[in-house]
């Protein structure tokens, strides 16, 4: 999610909402792949393992912290 640019009234682009899958059932997982901005990425999915909605939540907890702070909670290398 990023603004075009900082200006108060600026638009807001939404990314990764065309990678969405629908699972049948509430325990069925998703099948690994790294998939999404790596910001965002749950350990599980970065790990290329399986992975269920406690990776969406991670994701959302993320951008909570994000909009809440100004900043991302996770820094590191390049």
């Amino acid at each position: 999610m990023f603004s075009a640019c900082k200006d108060n009234n600026a638009s807001l682009k939404l990314r990764g909402s065309s990678i969405a899958i629908r699972l049948d059932t509430p325990d069925q997982k998703c099948p690994p792949g790294r998939v999404g901005i790596p910001h965002f990425m749950a350990p599980e999915v970065v790990a290329n393992q399986d992975y269920d909605f406690q990776a969406d939540m991670w994701s959302v907890g993320v951008l909570m912290y994000l909009l809440l702070s100004g900043k991302l909670p996770f820094t590191g290398s390049k």
